[in-house]
């Protein structure tokens, strides 16, 4: 087993990141797996095995091999790298097997230990000291809207569905992410809506794979605008079965599915 240490700055008590203690340990966990200098990596794959190529900061990532690791689920380790990546902390690249992770300012952050011969307080480690921390008082982090985004989707009881369409809108970006300043604008396009007609729209979305045809949230927000739940006024609420798990939503909710 490969012997080293990672930077921690004490910055980190002060970002979101810290306040949230799985995301903290997922974000450690990216940080000690990456690599520190470049590294072809093999990789099985479903018809053998690849090699990737790995620069400084990156990681090759698999959800369920992460959550062994980790002692989580596979879909709070998905969910958790997904938030990193919405507060500009890393990026995702994905492939058919795994997808390569990028640490965003590794450089800045992680730089090379010291070599042998050279002590501390030497000229050329107080200027890359000096530099890196020149570059770290520059850095803005980016604005959070994790409160206002968790009001908006308390009001839909099936949080799994929003996540699904969610991720099927990140499938339509060339990156595969969505910043959380467009999260909250979509969520807040749905809020004039029913909670029913919403949830609706997102079932047809879902059901006929719009995403796959690169149709994103406008699309998506035409549909919710003109679904039209049927009625029943002798036995209440009546709805087609659209096949998806909305379904089990709507029965829960006293609608009769035919």
């Amino acid at each position: 087993m490969n012997r080293g240490y990672v930077k921690l700055w004490r910055v980190i008590k002060e970002h979101k990141v810290f306040q949230d203690p799985v995301l903290f340990k997922v974000f450690c966990w990216c940080l000690l797996k990456a690599t520190h200098k470049r590294t072809a990596i093999p990789v099985p794959t479903g018809r053998g095995v690849t090699t990737v190529t790995l620069e400084p900061g990156q990681l090759i990532f698999g959800r369920f091999q992460a959550a062994r690791d980790l002692g989580l689920s596979p879909s709070t380790t998905r969910r958790k790298i997904e938030r990193l990546a919405n507060l500009q902390i890393l990026t995702t690249k994905a492939d058919t097997h795994f997808s390569v992770i990028s640490i965003i300012n590794w450089q800045i952050y992680q730089s090379e230990p010291l070599g042998d011969g050279q002590a501390d307080g030497h000229p050329k480690d107080r200027q890359r000291t000096q530099t890196r921390t020149k570059e770290h008082k520059e850095y803005k982090p980016p604005c959070d809207f994790s409160s206002e985004i968790s009001v908006l989707r308390d009001r839909y009881p099936n949080q799994e569905t929003i996540d699904q369409a969610f991720r099927a809108i990140q499938s339509t970006r060339k990156s595969n992410r969505i910043a959380d300043g467009m999260r909250l604008s979509i969520l807040k396009s749905w809020e004039r809506f029913p909670v029913e007609q919403v949830m609706g729209g997102i079932g047809t979305y879902l059901e006929k794979a719009y995403a796959d045809q690169g149709r994103n949230e406008k699309y998506l927000l035409g549909i919710i605008r003109n679904f039209k739940p049927e009625a029943s006024t002798t036995s209440g609420q009546v709805m087609k079965a659209t096949g998806s798990i909305l379904d089990d939503y709507y029965r829960g909710q006293g609608i009769r599915i035919i």
